[in-house]
């Protein structure tokens, strides 16, 4: 179950974080943290 929530998130990150780049393109920097964060976030959620 857990790798199916990592999964969703994965996707659900993925498509906010491209509505997010193209909204605003001066905060690449902080979109690319979350990006990180986000993709941090799933390992853990398929590792637990």
């Amino acid at each position: 179950m857990h790798a199916v929530w990592g999964a969703a998130s994965g996707l659900v990150g993925g498509v906010g974080m491209g509505i997010w780049m193209s909204v605003s393109t001066p905060m690449a920097d902080t979109a690319m943290i979350t990006k990180v964060a986000g993709l941090l976030g799933s390992t853990n959620a398929f590792a637990g």
